[in-house]
């Protein structure tokens, strides 16, 4: 459990600072000069739900290769675990900054 939480956590503050930080104002506005459609990587650097995926990915792939246990790593299938990881990352990360978004009033 407690590895879920710090697992949920670090996404959320690395996709919290790429989504919304001024300090990666300018990466999103080169995104956007390159187009916002819907298949756009600035859509993918904006979203909340998106992004979480693919840090869910590249948390779970480090942790794997440093032997730290993923959220999903009792699985044996390396590549279902990264999987998995990524999904679950999407929807803690995107349930919590609901949740935050709640209490802020927005």
């Amino acid at each position: 459990m407690t590895n879920l939480i710090i697992f949920i956590l670090c996404a959320y503050g690395f996709s919290n600072i790429v989504v919304y930080g001024s300090n990666f104002q300018w990466f999103r506005n080169g995104l956007s000069k390159l187009g916002t459609g819907p298949l756009s990587l600035y859509k993918l650097f904006t979203c909340m739900m998106c992004l979480p995926t693919w840090v869910g990915f590249g948390l779970s792939a480090l942790f794997q290769h440093y032997g730290v246990e993923t959220p999903m790593g009792s699985i044996e299938n390396y590549w279902w675990v990264l999987f998995l990881d990524g999904v679950l990352t999407s929807g803690g990360v995107y349930a919590f900054n609901v949740l935050v978004e709640y209490f802020e009033g927005d």
